[in-house]
């Protein structure tokens, strides 16, 4: 993270000195962590509190905020569901958000898309962001085990498999984007723990995680989610899907005005064979709303080379979904 300091910019040409604030958010970071991402919310909400609030939402299991986020009106009538980070080792992805949040907070009073101003976009369509959803796996998964503080869950992480750029779940080894519905095959599926695990385990009971349920309750707070954004890694795919004929061209419209943003490929996940309990086949059977999930990056973790990439392909995502749905 940057210091945000006023930094002087000198325009030789014209003979006039001008200051402009530094980047709050640092693109050049190669392991965006909840220090950065906790500093970068407190200078941002600071610095421009009439687009940008913050809340959170509960603690993980070693005592790191979850964190939302409000861009826009708070109480416009349509919200949008922005998630990141749900999976540890898919850091890259929150960084890439808050990048986003960061352009759209110094651009409100005179950037526009299509047209269209941010102001008057932003007004009538919020944001509703988790950049970090998973803080205590993205400490394991950028830092090791050692990150953790809690000495116990510490130990217990010890005899869990993986680590560093591997570890996908949380901080008792419970994947969050298995633990919203009852896998589909249960243990013996080839892609299923029965046990703490660095990914794939669904844990105990369905929503049995501080996380899981932190992500409830920010959606709970929405009035009218028109659709839901999923950032993951890797592929360059767009999964996307629809629950019954009644809002599929809802979906389809989504899933291609993201792929004609990013260029990425498009997958039909519509058919419950691939239910594992993820947060998209939760969204298709209790909510009915379109989303996108957005697999970003070449590599697991995305090589922090691809960051520019990424971020020039979605920089532009919220203001054409808030024109989408405005």
């Amino acid at each position: 993270m940057l210091t945000g300091v006023l930094a002087a910019v000198i325009w030789m040409a014209c003979g006039i000195t001008m200051l402009c604030s530094a980047a709050i958010v640092d693109s050049a970071d190669t392991a965006y962590s909840y220090k950065d991402m906790k500093e970068d919310i407190a200078q941002l909400t600071k610095q421009y509190p009439k687009i940008l609030t913050a809340r959170t939402f509960g603690q993980s299991l070693d005592e790191r905020d979850l964190y939302c986020l409000y861009l826009g009106n708070r109480h416009a009538d349509k919200q949008i569901f922005v998630t990141a980070d749900m999976h540890a080792r898919e850091y890259l992805n929150g960084q890439v958000v808050m990048n986003c949040v960061e352009y759209y907070c110094r651009n409100y009073e005179k950037g526009s898309y299509d047209g269209v101003s941010y102001k008057s976009l932003f007004n009538k369509v919020c944001f509703v962001i988790m950049p970090m959803v998973n803080p205590d796996g993205v400490a394991i998964a950028t830092g090791g085990t050692e990150m953790i503080r809690n000495p116990s869950l510490r130990k217990a992480l010890e005899e869990i498999e993986g680590g560093v750029g591997s570890w996908q779940a949380n901080a008792r080894g419970v994947d969050i984007n298995r633990n919203w519905g009852i896998w589909k095959d249960g243990p013996g599926d080839s892609q299923y723990s029965d046990e703490p695990a660095y990914e794939y385990y669904g844990g105990v009971t369905i929503y049995s995680e501080a996380e899981t349920r932190a992500v409830r309750r920010a959606i709970h707070t929405c009035s009218d989610i028109q659709a839901f954004v999923c950032f993951h890694s890797m592929g360059r795919i767009i999964y996307w899907g629809y629950a019954n004929d009644r809002y599929e061209q809802e979906c389809v419209a989504l899933a291609n005005a993201v792929k004609k943003l990013n260029g990425y490929t498009l997958v039909d996940e519509s058919a419950s064979e691939h239910d594992h309990g993820d947060f998209e086949h939760y969204i298709i059977k209790k909510y009915r709303k379109p989303y996108v999930c957005i697999e970003t990056g070449s590599g697991i973790p995305v090589p922090s080379s691809e960051y520019t990439e990424i971020y020039n392909e979605h920089r532009d995502l919220f203001a054409m979904l808030a024109k989408m749905y405005r």
